[in-house]
């Protein structure tokens, strides 16, 4: 992966931010284009084996929703993107796990950090089958 394909995924990142901030945990639940383009943005990539092994020690599966602040600002850029990937496997058990989060006013900051951290992250494209 190239540092244009992370500069590019951080960009999209930001941008899924910016609209984030002016919508409504109800916007978002309801406006299914948005949210399924959200979690496409955000499932582009997943951490490596390694980073995966080393991360994952310290993100409770399933998310423990009582303890999203800690999971936004406190977690390392690579444990912050498996929480992430985490929230979204509750699509399973949940319907629309990240209005949980956005009702939390942690979406935002989360998917800004990430942006921010892109280039200290240790991921790999994901592949479609």
């Amino acid at each position: 992966m190239s540092p244009n394909d992370l500069r590019d995924w951080a960009a999209r990142l930001r941008m899924a931010a910016d609209v984030l901030k002016d919508v409504t945990p109800d916007e978002l639940r309801v406006d299914q284009p948005f949210y399924d383009e959200l979690t496409l943005v955000l499932s582009e990539y997943h951490l490596t084996d390694a980073a995966f092994a080393a991360a994952a020690p310290n993100v409770p599966d399933p998310p423990d929703w009582d303890q999203l602040n800690a999971a936004v600002h406190a977690s390392t850029p690579n444990e912050l993107l498996l929480h992430v990937l985490s929230w979204l496997a509750q699509a399973r058990w949940l319907d629309t796990p990240l209005v949980r989060v956005h009702a939390a006013g942690l979406l935002e900051p989360a998917i800004r950090r990430l942006a921010d951290s892109v280039s200290a992250l240790d991921i790999t494209t994901v592949k479609d089958d």
